[in-house]
């Protein structure tokens, strides 16, 4: 089921872009979306990240917050002021309590789960709602 779900979003290379500074977290989640036919790059903070978006742009963005160098609410804000940007889809991923003001500053993204209650099926069921990911046809 999953598998059919993520199959609906493939495209070419560069589906999703894993921004997290923890290297398990990056690891589990390339296993598990590689397993099911993505391809996944990694950034271990959001410098490298957005160093990646200028040489390819991902279809789909997953996003921790809390990362040394530059933490993902400074990504975020960087990341929409770029040409060709203000439409990937980000989802953010983060096990931080958030704040009123984080709340605020996350209004670029396109969706905000919480890292240690969200599924890898939860998460690919949220990617099927997030507008612009469904293929036309």
């Amino acid at each position: 089921r999953l598998r059919s779900v993520l199959d609906r979003f493939r495209e070419a290379e560069g589906d999703i872009l894993i921004v997290d500074d923890d290297a398990d977290q990056r690891d589990r989640m390339r296993r598990i979306l590689e397993t099911n036919g993505w391809s996944v790059s990694e950034a271990a903070n959001g410098t490298a990240a957005l160093a990646h978006v200028d040489i390819a742009l991902p279809r789909v963005i997953l996003l921790d917050l809390n990362m040394p160098k530059m933490d993902g609410f400074e990504f975020l804000k960087l990341l929409r002021d770029r040409p060709n940007c203000g439409t990937v889809p980000v989802v953010v991923l983060s096990a931080k309590d958030l704040t009123l003001d984080d709340r605020r500053r996350l209004r670029g993204a396109d969706q905000v789960l919480n890292k240690g209650s969200t599924s890898l099926n939860e998460l690919a069921q949220k990617l099927h709602t997030i507008d612009g990911l469904t293929k036309a046809g």
